[in-house]
C-alpha cells in the first residue's frame, strides 16, 4: 500500500519539476523555499509509517503534495527551535 502512496508522490514530485524547468531562473529561484519543503515531505512519507485507512485518505488527494505543502504554511510550528538545537550541538562538537 504504501508503494502506492509513493509512486503518486514521486509522480507529483516529477510534474513538480517539469513545471519548474518552464520557468525563468529568477522565479526558480523564489520558489526554493517550496521545493526545499515539499522535498522534506516527501523524505518524511519515505521515513515513516502509515495506517492503510491513512495512505487511503492520502491517496485520494488529488495533489497531495501541494495539499501537504499548504498544511505546512498554515502550521504555527516553530523549526528555528529545533535550528537551533542542532546548530549549538555542533558548536558542542567543535569545542571538544
Amino acid at each position: 500500500m504504501k508503494n502506492k502512496l509513493l509512486t503518486k508522490i514521486y509522480c507529483e514530485k516529477k510534474e513538480y519539476f517539469a513545471e519548474l524547468m518552464k520557468l525563468r531562473s529568477a522565479e526558480i529561484i523564489e520558489r526554493a523555499y517550496e521545493t526545499a519543503w515539499k522535498e522534506e515531505i516527501i523524505s518524511f512519507l519515505e521515513d515513516n509509517e502509515f495506517t492503510d485507512e491513512e495512505i487511503e485518505l492520502m491517496l485520494k488527494c488529488e495533489n497531495l503534495l501541494n495539499e501537504m505543502y499548504a498544511s505546512w504554511l498554515h502550521t504555527d510550528g516553530d523549526y528555528t527551535e529545533t535550528l537551533g538545537f542542532a546548530i549549538k550541538s555542533k558548536i558542542g562538537e567543535l569545542k571538544q
